[in-house]
């Protein structure tokens, strides 16, 4: 799967290139910060990013930061972009360079935004986040011009749906659909089991009367997740009807490891770590940090045993004593490394037991 996210980065100063007062999601408030693009990669054999921009906000194109500009080395041929369309642009770079992927993901910001979707590289899957305000139709309304009631009032101009959208949120809601217990695969604790609710909708748009008239676009699957904590999750997927339920469960776990490579890029990688504020540098940084992720990638999947995986502490750990070139050190890391890993293993098998037994729908 691909996927395509934000992540911002808290900044001090006006200087940097790219930086202003705008939403910074790390913080959860607007901030003084830079903001990025990246499109990620998952499938079973891991997850990287591959590609980012930089978010240049539309002031930044004003006459009175003409000089900015240049002394953060803006190209002359940069225009202003938003993240979306920053987004459909790596996807699209992304096939033309030929990676194979059959799935996008994204989060609510993208996904609750119709032209992106409708403009993703074809013949491809969407499973998008979407807000809990989304409104939906539960069947395909007729679409019909109101007569006037008793011969008074204004006359309608406008076809209205003959049934009332409902959101998705209500859809959460509503007890004569019913919660199912799902296990979504394999995670590092053992099988992934959650609360979900799956079905068929119709998706909403702007009809001719305005934002005040809403009218189907078209039938898509609605996918409503429930989390231990009762946080809920609900995302839009245009896979077939006839696609295997195993399938859709699967791309709800695809979507979650671009947020694991920003914790681990950030953590462990030095993803934030910059005190650069022209247009290469911050690129060229974001290049090291992907470069750096691949490396410990290909050194997580040599290492791997049955489960879990190298986590990312251990591959550092590991690539450190390596650079001092001392043997002593490297075989005493290594000896560590190849115990925690026995010791994460039995873990993983005792929190699997525990979840068969509790969970009688995993075979």
């Amino acid at each position: 799967m691909a996927n395509v996210d934000g992540s911002d980065f808290p900044k001090k100063g006006t200087n940097t290139v790219g930086v202003a007062r705008q939403h910074c999601g790390i913080l959860g408030k607007t901030e003084n910060c830079q903001a990025g693009v990246f499109a990620g990669y998952s499938s079973s054999r891991g997850y990287a990013i591959l590609d980012r921009r930089l978010y240049v906000p539309q002031k930044w194109f004003e006459f009175e930061y003409a000089k900015r500009r240049e002394q953060c080395g803006v190209p002359e041929d940069v225009i202003f972009k938003t993240k979306n369309e920053l987004a459909l642009e790596m996807l699209k770079q992304l096939e033309a360079n030929g990676v194979p992927f059959k799935w996008i993901g994204c989060d609510s910001a993208f996904g609750s935004d119709r032209e992106f979707l409708a403009n993703l590289p074809g013949g491809c899957y969407y499973f998008a986040d979407i807000k809990e305000n989304q409104l939906v139709f539960m069947e395909i309304p007729q679409m019909t011009i109101p007569e006037k009631q008793n011969g008074r009032g204004r006359r309608h101009l406008y076809p209205k749906p003959s049934i009332n959208p409902i959101s998705v949120k209500n859809i959460s809601e509503n007890p004569d659909i019913p919660w199912e217990t799902t296990c979504m695969g394999e995670g590092s604790k053992g099988p992934i089991i959650t609360q979900t609710k799956c079905l068929r909708i119709v998706r909403t748009t702007i009809g001719q009367g305005g934002v005040k008239c809403v009218a189907p676009l078209d039938e898509v699957w609605l996918y409503i997740r429930r989390y231990e904590n009762g946080r809920i999750k609900y995302s839009f997927c245009n896979a077939p009807v006839d696609i295997a339920r195993k399938e859709l469960d699967r791309a709800a776990t695809m979507r979650w490891p671009i947020e694991q490579c920003f914790n681990e890029c950030k953590s462990y990688l030095g993803m934030d770590y910059y005190e650069s504020r022209s247009w290469n540098a911050w690129h060229l940084h974001m290049v090291l940090i992907m470069i750096a992720q691949l490396f410990t990638l290909k050194l997580r999947r040599k290492f791997k045993m049955d489960t879990p995986v190298l986590s990312m502490p251990m591959s550092k750990k590991l690539i450190g004593v390596s650079l001092t070139k001392n043997m002593e050190f490297i075989m005493e890391a290594f000896k560590d490394v190849v115990y925690y890993l026995k010791r994460y293993a039995v873990a993983y098998q005792s929190h699997r037991r525990k979840k068969l037994v509790n969970n009688v729908i995993i075979s």
